[in-house]
């Protein structure tokens, strides 16, 4: 029995022993990546440094090729992406080329879904996107595989909805005719419906349609006036996630849409795409959200099969380019008409 026991204690002291010197080498490697010091970098590696990461964005934040193949391929843990985004920002594009190369995009995703989830492509084109920043006039590249968007299960209500701008009641035709949208009708409004000046929004442009008055029609953007569906992402982890998103109708990609900043996937696509607000209906609305509502409804209405993927990413600068990238590259039906 003592003698198990004192096994077990030697056990327990090497393995103690062990894991303290992987940490001294792990300090020993960020250390090495700082001053860009390969040999003791090396030595730190062999001798059982593990943890690469923060060495990883040190060495692609100081722009040191050899340090980060040096690091990448030691297998220890690290974030690319983390590194891709350094060597970015400081436009070292060789070594942001290298770790695109390297960039494993399922790691940006929670939950691991089936691939088998989701719908395939619609040719058997190269996955690898290169995007290009004009703003900055310098190339931004990564990896995008598509088939690491993860499908969003989607919730409709049975009926559709019409006259939606009916409900503007949060102002009167006299309020709105003071922005700046409205100020090329206000001659015209005065002279011909001075009486309703002091009535709410809704109410006068509601009267105008039902006395077939087509003047309504001007405080309206272009799919201001349409029948709508109402849908709502069924809660999932990545509601709260920034990034790119992709409607597909029938298992082909129609139409691809990022948010960014303070923006997420539950914002944009719920109280966005999902539910048109009569705001959104007007001149100064969002009409891109109501086109595309109008769009997913016509495909309801013909019992087509509507579907939405999801792919959640970290830097702004890269969502932008990476839907622009796509765009270019699949044309998706919806962006380019």
């Amino acid at each position: 029995m003592r003698h198990s026991l004192g096994r077990e204690f030697k056990n327990l002291e090497r393995k103690d022993s062990t894991c303290l010197e992987k940490i001294s080498q792990n300090k020993k490697l960020l250390v090495a990546a700082e001053k860009g010091d390969y040999e003791n970098a090396k030595k730190a590696i062999d001798a059982g440094a593990f943890d690469c990461e923060c060495a990883l964005i040190c060495a692609a934040y100081r722009g040191d090729k050899k340090m980060v193949a040096l690091l990448v391929e030691s297998g220890g843990r690290m974030n690319l992406l983390l590194a891709f985004e350094a060597a970015i920002k400081n436009n070292f594009l060789d070594i942001a080329e290298y770790l695109g190369k390297k960039i494993n995009l399922k790691a940006l995703r929670e939950g691991g879904l089936d691939k088998s989830l989701v719908p395939p492509l619609e040719s058997d084109s190269p996955k690898t996107e290169h995007y290009k920043t004009k703003k900055n006039k310098r190339a931004e590249e990564c990896v995008i595989n598509l088939d690491d968007f993860c499908r969003v299960d989607l919730q409709f209500e049975k009926n559709f909805y019409e006259n939606i701008f009916y409900k503007m009641n949060d102002k009167t035709l006299k309020q709105m005719l003071e922005k700046k949208k409205y100020l090329k009708l206000k001659e015209e409004v005065l002279s011909r419906y001075e009486l309703f000046l002091n009535e709410s929004f809704g109410k006068f442009l509601e009267t105008l349609k039902k006395s077939h008055d087509k003047f309504y029609e001007r405080f309206l953007n272009k799919y201001g006036d349409k029948k709508y569906c109402c849908f709502n992402m069924i809660k999932n982890n990545n509601d709260s996630k920034k990034g790119l998103y992709a409607f597909w109708v029938d298992k082909k990609m129609v139409y691809i849409g990022r948010c960014k900043g303070k923006y997420n996937f539950d914002n944009r696509i719920n109280l966005g795409y999902g539910k048109i607000s009569p705001y959104n209906c007007l001149l100064d609305g969002q009409s891109t959200n109501c086109r595309v509502n109008k769009l997913i409804q016509k495909c309801l209405e013909d019992k087509k099969k509507v579907e939405l993927l999801v792919l959640p990413l970290l830097d702004d600068a890269l969502i932008i380019n990476a839907e622009k990238g796509l765009i270019s590259k699949y044309q998706p039906l919806w962006n380019v008409q």
